[in-house]
């Protein structure tokens, strides 16, 4: 992961750890033999780790261990055509209400700091993605272009025993990608 801030620099390569555990529930309210129009929502819980200890930015403030813990309910809707042949063209759509956050800044390492955790009470997100498949037997094929973003406000500001304070300011998050799959 590369990180950018006006005020602490700019940091490449960063070790970075992300799990999305969702449980979505949907209902098909729209289905023919060739389209199927499906809403869902659900809840969410998004971890993230960002591994920059002893890594120094381009103004040489130094990195540290950080952990984004995000409860949110995504909702959307997904609809699916069906075409000839086994393929089929999925676009879907999702806005995450985000309902709280934790940040847990590893600050412990440096001379007198201790680690600080401050809580996020808004933001949100949202998700976008277009699937084609072939859903052949015995096996099937589909590729997926997704996009991902985040929008979290700056966070209540903490303490340690030494007088040091700290936030986490207001972020924006984008991810994008390919995925491929192969389907039994």
């Amino acid at each position: 992961m590369d990180y950018s801030s006006v005020s602490t620099g700019d940091s490449n390569d960063i070790d970075d750890i992300c799990a999305d555990n969702r449980i979505i529930l949907g209902y098909s309210v729209y289905n023919d033999q060739k389209t199927r129009i499906t809403p869902f929502a659900g809840i969410a819980y998004r971890f993230l780790q960002d591994d920059s200890k002893y890594q120094r930015t381009t103004t040489n403030h130094l990195g540290y261990l950080r952990e984004s813990n995000y409860f949110y309910s995504p909702v959307g809707v997904k609809i699916r055509f069906e075409y000839a042949g086994g393929w089929s063209l999925t676009p879907e759509a999702e806005y995450d209400i985000f309902w709280f956050g934790q940040q847990e800044s590893e600050l412990g390492y440096l001379p007198n700091r201790e680690d600080l955790t401050n809580d996020q009470e808004k933001g949100y997100g949202y998700r976008l993605s277009l699937t084609l498949a072939r859903n052949t037997l015995p096996v099937g094929y589909s590729f997926q272009v997704f996009y991902r973003y985040w929008d979290i406000d700056t966070s209540d500001v903490s303490s340690d025993r030494f007088g040091n304070f700290g936030f986490e300011p207001a972020n924006e998050t984008s991810e994008y990608g390919l995925n491929v799959s192969v389907l039994f």
